[in-house]
């Protein structure tokens, strides 16, 4: 059993991630809230128990990143007062910085062609005007200075972490690129979105579409520490098949 579910990994996590989407879907077709609600906070632990048995890798900024994702989901249970929005935008805050992390060691300054340094420069500096704009339009519906500054600090990081994985995309080109720069894409629009819902409309298409856009994120991050593992493991095999001849 524990050989067919190795072979069959990836069908097996690409089926759970399906019965997720399914699921929101079905929810959102039955209008209602109900099943989203207890869906949301059981994607990280199930996509974790299903990597886990399989890979052993997971580096410390995915592990804070996997537990202040999955706590920031299950406060969404319990019905928060306006005025206790910010412990539920910390938790995302300290999610984003975890992933900014991981792509941190991603980033690498040195090897961006000038050319392609050029072109990432005149991106971010268009894209931060359009962050400042959203962050001045949002002012006026976000009153608590707190919650307030936590979305000037997650709109920030969201702009740098896309910005890194672009890089890390047009450096390297690679798949684990891809994952990685499509999860980043889909955290930040499902984040914005959550935002628009909890400021200023209620909104079920929106929430409906902030649900799938954090299922979609979480299962490229998921698959993105795959191509990792695989990327790490056959120099880890190498080294110590070569250690067992010297030793020999």
């Amino acid at each position: 059993m524990k050989n067919w579910y190795f072979r069959n990994f990836n069908n097996v996590f690409f089926g759970l991630f399906l019965t997720i989407i399914i699921s929101i879907g079905f929810d959102y077709f039955s209008t209602s809230e109900s099943l989203i609600r207890f869906v949301l906070p059981t994607i990280v632990p199930l996509f974790s128990i299903l990597y886990f048995i399989k890979y052993k890798f997971l580096n410390i900024p995915f592990i804070f990143f996997l537990l202040f994702s999955f706590l920031g989901n299950a406060l969404r249970l319990v019905n928060l007062k306006t005025e206790d929005f910010y412990i539920l935008n910390i938790m995302s805050l300290v999610a984003l910085v975890s992933v900014v992390c991981i792509a941190a060691q991603k980033f690498k300054i040195k090897e961006v062609h000038k050319l392609v340094g050029i072109y990432l420069l005149t991106v971010f500096t268009i894209s931060l005007f359009f962050v400042y704009e959203v962050i001045d339009i949002f002012r006026y519906f976000i009153l608590e200075d707190t919650d307030f500054y936590l979305f000037v600090l997650n709109s920030l990081g969201l702009l740098v972490l896309t910005f890194m994985s672009f890089s890390y995309y047009l450096n390297t080109q690679t798949k684990s690129a891809i994952l990685f720069l499509t999860a980043a894409i889909c955290f930040g629009f499902a984040s914005l979105i959550d935002y628009f819902v909890i400021y200023f409309a209620y909104n079920w298409n929106f929430i409906f579409l902030h649900k799938v856009l954090y299922a979609v994120g979480l299962y490229q991050m998921f698959k993105f520490m795959v191509e990792e593992y695989n990327r790490v493991k056959p120099i880890e095999d190498y080294e110590v098949f070569y250690s067992e001849i010297t030793f020999a």
